[in-house]
């Protein structure tokens, strides 16, 4: 999924941060906003807030990239292992011509399957199947599909299942992070609308002190 960090969002963390810095280094700008309740513990609360939507989204940009990079990986050897299902299926198909209780047996029906999902549920069945009847090892070993090259492609298969459930694992990092981020990123908005009402009343006719703020004189 696409990170939910917007534009919007980047700008109010950078609106807030110069802000804390200009309220803790200016002189004239605190005597004239504490008065209001713009005191240490309000800036505080307002540098806690930023310092957690600051955590929040690198942790969201981090995990938005893992699922995109574990999406990308499966994408890549579903390719790889389809080709391998479709030669075996073919090669099954030649090695069984006519017998089609063979070809059920295998899980081969139809076509290959297009969800991730399902084509490791066939692969399953059809490495089981081989495994389990000799005549069905002996029908592959007959188009020349040893159980050496079966274990080979086999093993392909587990590497695309142990790839898929990453995938779902960095899903669900990524849906968390990104609830965490926008939760963040709210409560920091709340604390600079806050800060905005009450300065541009403590500081009502200062426009380069709400301007040091980041504020805009209405």
């Amino acid at each position: 999924m696409a990170t939910g960090i917007k534009p919007a969002d980047t700008d109010m963390v950078e609106f807030v941060r110069v802000a804390l810095v200009n309220l803790d280094n200016d002189a004239e700008l605190q005597g004239l906003v504490v008065p209001f309740g713009i005191d240490a513990a309000f800036r505080a609360a307002g540098l806690s807030a930023l310092t957690d939507a600051q955590a929040k989204i690198a942790t969201e940009q981090d995990t938005d990239g893992a699922q995109l990079a574990a999406t990308a990986l499966v994408v890549t050897l579903k390719d790889e292992v389809t080709k391998h299902y479709t030669g075996l299926s073919e090669l099954a198909r030649a090695a069984f011509r006519g017998q089609a209780g063979k070809l059920t047996q295998l899980g081969i029906v139809g076509r290959a399957p297009t969800k991730v999902a399902d084509l490791l549920e066939r692969g399953n069945k059809l490495f089981t199947a081989v495994q389990n009847h000799d005549e069905l090892a002996a029908g592959f070993l007959r188009v020349g599909q040893t159980a050496e090259k079966l274990s080979v492609i086999e093993a392909r298969f587990g590497v695309l299942a142990a790839a898929a459930a990453e995938q779902e694992r960095a899903k669900g990092a990524s849906q968390q992070a990104t609830a965490e981020s926008r939760a963040a990123i709210n409560a920091l908005r709340v604390w600079w609308g806050n800060l905005k009402r009450i300065a541009r009343v403590a500081l009502r006719g200062k426009k380069q002190l709400l301007e040091k703020l980041g504020i805009t004189a209405r």
